[in-house]
């Protein structure tokens, strides 16, 4: 079987990131069905570096000793990564929104967290990522063919979807789950568990309204 070539893998990647127009964006905002919260999610996090066609105006040239090597241009490379650090740090204040940590980016991750509602499976570094500072690596990636950095750009636009199809996976968790959820994907806005549950979950803060009416006219009722 013949290796494949720069081309056949950039037009591989290609097509398996083509799967379905999905940005990750797109799939952070289908994890939501209220209006508010789905444009709030589109606000928050511009996918525009993984939209459209790669194209030679993402990439810079640089030639050393007579060899040309192809890097992503120095925003390209800075928009992805700052895209996969306002993620993980979305994902790991979600996972600290109900134990009223005050710190900017929480530095841990709940056991109960990861046990009870990620299957024990954090999946990423989440925090490495959240927490990170120092120079983009993004931006020393080069190849020696613009093929190749193309190939290079769809892998890592599969595996930001990926991430986004994980982190839309635990909010829908987390929102099933209610008030026992071990998460409030809201924290990173400085939103309240009840607040996301009054819009995506309205029946469920009727009942828990009509529950505690319930109990404090049985506590009137016994007092009188």
């Amino acid at each position: 079987m013949s290796a494949e070539t720069p081309a056949s893998v950039c037009d591989r990647l290609q097509r398996e990131a083509a799967i379905n127009d999905a940005t990750p964006t797109t799939i952070l905002v289908s994890a939501f069905n209220d209006k508010f919260l789905r444009n709030l999610v589109r606000d928050t996090f511009d996918d525009t570096c993984f939209k459209g066609t790669f194209t030679r105006d993402d990439v810079m040239e640089v030639t050393t000793h007579n060899t040309t090597f192809f890097r992503f241009l120095p925003e390209h490379a800075d928009s992805m990564l700052d895209f996969v650090g306002r993620l993980a740090r979305f994902i790991v204040k979600g996972a600290n929104g109900r134990q009223g940590s005050t710190h900017e980016v929480p530095i841990i991750i709940p056991m109960d967290v990861i046990a009870l509602e990620w299957g024990g499976n954090p999946l990423l570094p989440h925090l490495t990522l959240a927490n990170f500072s120092g120079e983009n690596p993004l931006q020393k990636l080069e190849t020696t063919s613009f093929e190749s950095l193309m190939a290079l750009f769809h892998a890592i636009r599969i595996a930001v979807n990926k991430y986004a199809r994980w982190a839309a996976n635990k909010i829908l968790i987390s929102i099933s789950r209610g008030f026992e959820a071990e998460t409030n994907f809201g924290h990173f806005w400085g939103y309240l568990t009840e607040f996301i549950l009054a819009r995506e979950r309205p029946n469920l803060m009727k009942s828990r309204e009509e529950e505690r009416g319930r109990v404090r006219h049985f506590g009137t009722y016994h007092l009188s």
